[in-house]
This record gives structure tokens, sequence and C-alpha cells, in this order.
């Protein structure tokens, strides 16, 4: 869970925002909420059940699923079924920048995310996405969630 996190402007505006509104309110609706949402991180790497994004959003099961296709399809955010888990690629560059010092106490606190994050099937492209400007352990992501 997050207190804050960035929503630039771009967002409404950007080319990603436009493919998401031709595809309707419900994408940019639950684009919006896995940004800002309760369960949402500065990662963007988080478990999500449909349930809670219904709950929160007032959409119906199918709505919601249809609204993560269309994220996935517009290349937002991918969304796990059988783990739960969504993956907003961009969001921990938006939260963070493309580059923190090795030094940068925020390095020390995505590398605890992670290492406390359950297995989900989208650890390892997370830390490859992240590997360098974040000073990631490659092999973080394959033992994440193993002392659980």
């Amino acid at each position: 869970m997050t207190d804050s996190a960035r929503v630039c402007p771009r967002f409404w505006t950007g080319p990603t925002g436009r493919r998401l509104r031709q595809m309707g309110a419900a994408a940019q609706v639950t684009a919006l909420y896995l940004i800002t949402g309760p369960h949402a991180n500065a990662l963007g790497l988080y478990y999500l059940p449909v349930p809670y994004l219904c709950h929160d959003t007032g959409m119906d099961r199918d709505q919601a699923l249809r609204a993560l296709a269309a994220l996935d399809q517009a290349g937002f955010a991918s969304y796990d079924a059988d783990s739960s888990f969504v993956w907003i690629p961009e969001m921990a560059a938006w939260q963070y920048g493309e580059w923190l010092s090795p030094r940068d106490k925020r390095v020390t606190g995505i590398r605890r995310t992670l290492a406390r994050m359950p297995q989900n099937p989208f650890a390892v492209r997370f830390t490859e996405r992240y590997r360098q400007v974040f000073h990631l352990d490659p092999l973080a992501a394959t033992t994440a969630g193993s002392s659980s």
C-alpha cells in the first residue's frame, strides 16, 4: 500500500492514455485504480484479487476482467488470474525515476519489498526490467517468497 502515488497529467493525454480512452472508461478507471488504489505499491507489482478491484471501483467481475485485458493489450499492465498479481511495468520508473544511486535508501526498500513478496509470475520480469537502474540481484526474484 502506498500513501501517495505520482500520476503524471500525461496519463490522460499521452499515447497510452489515448489508447486507454479508446478502450473505454472502465479501462481508464482501472488503470488509475492500479496506480492509486489501496493495494498498490510504488513497484507496481502486487497482489490484487479481482473482487477487491470490483468492490473499490463498482465494476462487476466481467467488466473488471475486460478492463484488465484491455490494459494488457495496451501494454499498461499485466494481470495473472492464477496468482492474483498485477504488474505495471513502468510504475517503478514513474515513482522512483529511471535510475537510483546504489547508496540510495530506496534501493534497500525496493530489495526488502521484493524479498517479502510472495512468489509471482512477474518477479523475474520486474527484476530484469529494473536490475541495473535499481541495482537488484537477479537471483532475488527467483527466491521471492521462499522464506514464507
